[in-house]
């Protein structure tokens, strides 16, 4: 379009329609990144050039006088110069609120509905980016796997909307002990699985140790007026590379590791060298306190 400018052609640069239609192709094509701020700013930098050429376009030519011999393409008119700015300006709107509204769609997708949590098909594709990164980074990253202990006895003694409380209870106090890099995920039923970039297995043993605590001195207020009640988890802990190198590998290991911790006698973190546990288990893995 400026080409047109410089070659004695202006109405060809602000009345053309196949020239002005790549303007809505560049601004659709930036909704494929799903960035709202690279939708506005195509938008933004559209409306900048075409109203630049516009006035370059002025500037060079009296263009009151230019409809001879290129009639095609019109006459100069403000009401349509206008027109065309207020329609990108319609089209960076709708765009950006599209990628908003995908972006809130395909939020709630990876989210389990009852915890808040991560759910496993979002884990499963963080893993597979986290684990390219850590290769070429040469970074260690520690995958841990999860489970509640005894949560059927929990839920055969107190009811299922109990059990739902607890999971919340617990689900809350992940969120509160990781990093906004760590990945927090709901597995499946009363297991969980951790997604730990840049943490050793040393690091990772110790950061689950003090969840495993907290999680034990955790009050669940029970419904009903049930009172109080506690829940110890078992986990078991993986560590890209010396545990495995690829995703089924640390998955397994990580699983493994938490049969071992449940095998021990529950309430503890199985990590490479030792299961570990602060204090032992309650016999029934259940508390009530009011």
């Amino acid at each position: 379009m400026l080409s047109y400018v410089l070659t004695d052609q202006p109405l060809v640069a602000t009345n053309s329609r196949v020239a002005f239609e790549c303007y809505f192709l560049a601004i659709a094509f930036t909704c494929l990144r799903y960035d709202a701020r690279l939708c506005l700013l195509a938008g933004g930098l559209a409306i900048a050039e075409y109203l630049g050429l516009v006035f370059l376009a002025r500037s060079m030519y009296d263009m009151s006088t230019l409809t001879d011999g290129i009639s095609r393409y019109g006459e100069f008119d403000w009401g349509s110069i206008w027109s065309r700015v207020i329609v990108l300006s319609i089209a960076s709107f709708v765009s950006t609120v599209i990628v908003m509204r995908a972006k809130d769609l395909r939020k709630l997708s990876s989210l389990d509905r009852m915890t808040g949590l991560f759910n496993r098909g979002h884990f499963d594709e963080r893993l597979g980016a986290e684990l390219n990164r850590a290769q070429r980074m040469q970074e260690p990253l520690s995958v841990v796997m999860l489970d509640v202990d005894r949560f059927k006895e929990f839920n055969d003694r107190f009811g299922h909307s109990a059990g739902d409380v607890g999971l919340r209870a617990i689900a809350d106090r992940f969120r509160q002990m990781t990093r906004r890099s760590d990945v927090v995920a709901r597995y499946g039923g009363e297991e969980f699985v951790f997604l730990l970039p840049d943490t050793s297995a040393d690091t990772a043993f110790d950061k689950l140790e003090q969840i495993r605590a907290a999680v034990e001195a955790l009050k669940i207020v029970l419904p009903k007026g049930q009172g109080d009640a506690s829940l110890t988890v078992s986990a078991g802990i993986a560590t890209f590379p010396a545990d495995g190198t690829n995703a089924e590998e640390l998955i397994d290991e990580a699983d493994a590791r938490l049969f071992r911790a449940k095998a021990g006698g529950r309430n503890r973190v199985a990590g490479r060298l030792t299961l570990g546990t602060a204090r032992p288990p309650q016999p029934s893995g259940l508390e009530l306190t009011g």
